[in-house]
């Protein structure tokens, strides 16, 4: 019985690794888009839209995270279902999509922009078929800064997949 116990506790052991890399790994990935304090803002009518987004400034091929929100004259979030986002560069759209209001956490989109130049989001917020309320936002994405260590980003995901692999080894070894 203890064979059986020691190959338990080394899978729970293998497992419970797996899951702290991930949450890491997401943690790091999904910062919400309003800590950093930087967001697109208008206010239509009673309703005030806050569009938040990280990193601070857009870049070519770089991924940027905007965090979807309206709220009325008391800052008190307002329900919605969905959002039809489109973002146009240079006036030809290079994405659009409805996004779901989640049951739980913030209503997220993750973006690489192809190209640096003049942008345009597009946010209409949507209950059920119900348009509440629509903007846009014209903003500037600036060219890719070889400068920065991507070199780094492609180690760290080669060593977590590397990680993953002799997991996953020994899971398939052990049965």
């Amino acid at each position: 019985m203890g064979k059986v116990d020691a190959v338990y506790r080394r899978r729970f052991f293998s497992l419970w690794a797996i899951f702290l890399l991930a949450a890491l790994g997401l943690s790091y990935s999904f910062v919400g888009a309003h800590g950093s304090e930087a967001s697109f803002e208008k206010v239509i009518g009673d309703v005030h839209v806050d569009i938040g987004y990280t990193p601070e400034l857009f870049r070519e091929d770089a991924v940027s995270i905007f965090d979807f929100a309206i709220l009325d004259g008391d800052s008190e979030s307002l329900q919605y279902s969905d959002i039809w986002v489109r973002i146009e560069h240079e006036g030809a759209t290079v994405f659009a999509s409805g996004i779901h209001k989640p049951v739980l956490g913030k209503t997220l989109l993750s973006y690489a922009f192809p190209q640096s130049g003049d942008y345009e989001l597009f946010a209409r917020f949507q209950d059920g078929r119900e348009s509440l309320v629509e903007t846009s936002f014209p903003f500037t994405v600036e060219p890719s800064d070889n400068n920065e260590s991507s070199s780094w980003k492609f180690l760290v995901t080669l060593l977590g997949g590397l990680v993953i692999g002799i997991v996953g080894s020994r899971f398939a070894r052990s049965r």
